[in-house]
């Protein structure tokens, strides 16, 4: 390795220490390799990516995949939004972690048409590799010039704003969504990640007034007016036709409805399903079923559970009957 290269690593260390681990003389000992070399033997074709993107947009979307969730649905009600306004808006959703195998199985859920109906490009598939460059993709938005980039729980597109926010702000509002957060930021979500890198060149968009203090507090006058609030688009019944019903429904002398308890979405450790098995062995009295996609590995663990049943998916809220349920168990609120 050239004496230039092996400067410009010690000059780097000093952002990143574990980078002098290995010893002065190994770091000194390492293969210089160009990246055409790697770029070829990968397959990875930088004029492919474009053209997969197609022609320029309005509106980009980053995001890990599509699938049931709060985020995913979010995102879907925002494109619906926008394609509201303006029908003939082009908008490219680039799915960070999925490839198109894994994501076509939900092109069925209804409340997720707005993203399906969208041009997609899977990020994977298209570099080959599984690269996660955010100098790529600040290189294919360069290229692209949309009007608005959205970005929600996409480590590709938060760190892409973290790192060319100030150029691509130039031609681009850059709006990247943070949903709530753990006590402590515990699991270091994107917000405490990213925001603060983010916030001086985006107007940040969050679902709750809470989450919104939260950011403000953070950017510590950073951010200025840039934190909006923007809740999910959920028509709620009023008060008075939400008490006429529960009226009614705890008035009824036959309530098979007693001590059963439904969850919905997801179905994985990130989820609470710890709080759901220790719930379910202190109340054996009490049946739950779950709705929602789970691995092959969590079903069997809810099978080893008497108490609780999986029911498998859904596609729309309207599969499933509430009128079944005393309780609806929600532990990653």
């Amino acid at each position: 390795m050239t004496v230039e290269i092996t400067e410009q690593i010690r000059d780097q260390a000093r952002h990143e220490i574990a980078l002098f681990a290995p010893g002065d003389k190994a770091v000194a000992a390492l293969r210089q390799v160009f990246a055409s070399d790697l770029m070829a033997r990968a397959g990875l074709d930088l004029n492919d990516l474009p053209c997969r993107a197609g022609d320029a947009c309005e509106t980009v979307v980053f995001l890990p995949w599509i699938q049931i969730g709060g985020g995913d649905r979010y995102a879907a009600e925002l494109v619906r939004e926008i394609r509201e306004q303006d029908s003939s808006s082009r908008i490219l959703v680039i799915i960070s972690e999925w490839g198109e195998a894994e994501t076509k199985r939900f092109a069925e859920y209804e409340f997720l048409a707005p993203l399906f109906q969208s041009r997609l490009l899977f990020w994977r598939d298209a570099t080959l590799y599984r690269t996660q460059d955010a100098w790529l993709a600040a290189l294919l938005m360069n290229r692209l010039r949309p009007r608005r980039i959205i970005v929600a729980n996409s480590d590709l597109g938060h760190s892409m704003l973290a790192q060319y926010g100030v150029a691509i702000s130039s031609f681009a509002r850059c709006l990247p969504i943070f949903f709530s957060e753990s006590p402590n930021a515990m699991g270091a979500p994107y917000s405490a990640r990213y925001f603060a890198d983010i916030c001086r060149v985006s107007h940040t968009i969050t679902d709750n007034d809470r989450m919104a203090r939260t950011l403000r507090h953070r950017a510590a006058g950073l951010a200025g007016d840039s934190v909006f609030v923007l809740p999910p688009r959920i028509d709620i019944e009023s008060d008075d036709v939400f008490t006429g019903r529960l009226r009614r429904r705890f008035l009824t002398l036959d309530a098979p409805w007693r001590n059963q308890c439904v969850w919905i979405g997801r179905v994985e450790p990130f989820k609470g399903t710890d709080i759901l098995l220790a719930v379910a062995r202190v109340r054996q009295d009490i049946m739950f079923d779950i709705f929602g996609p789970a691995s092959p590995e969590m079903q069997a663990v809810l099978h080893g559970q008497r108490n609780v049943r999986y029911r498998g998916e859904f596609l729309t809220m309207d599969d499933i009957d509430f009128e079944k349920y005393e309780f609806l168990l929600f532990p990653s609120l």
